[in-house]
């Protein structure tokens, strides 16, 4: 990554970090950027530990600054980005023909922190509550 980048360049590859670094922990990537009309989801990823299967619903914002407790903060109580993400994912499942109660469904944010200077990337990853 340079300091020519596009937001969108830097977008795509602070996605790629939050695959690399959910699939690390164990998730399936299912799908990347699903869109409807409702809007996008970055990543759409399963988990399962022991019985319980979840579907996991992801945004993820990249940043070239370093973490703070008040972006967390409204990263995980944003109501209308989380009623988009519900909308988006109900027409996902449907799409999939997937049923709603086969699986629990998370609702997350992810930021991935780069540091150009270090070299160095960090990733935060938060649940949004409604």
């Amino acid at each position: 990554m340079s300091e020519n980048d596009s937001t969108k360049e830097i977008g795509d590859w602070g996605e790629r970090q939050a695959c690399k670094y959910l699939q690390h922990r164990g998730y399936t990537i299912v799908e990347r950027n699903f869109f409807t009309r409702a809007g996008e989801i970055d990543i759409i990823a399963a988990y399962q530990e022991e019985q319980e299967k979840s579907l996991n619903f992801i945004e993820v914002k990249t940043r070239s600054s370093a973490p703070d407790q008040g972006e967390a903060e409204h990263a995980t109580r944003a109501t209308q980005k989380f009623q988009q993400m519900m909308t988006i994912a109900r027409q996902y499942c449907s799409q999939q023909d997937k049923n709603l109660s086969d699986c629990t469904f998370n609702f997350e944010h992810i930021s991935v922190y780069v540091d150009k200077q270090e070299e160095s990337v960090k990733i935060k990853k938060y649940p949004i509550l409604t």
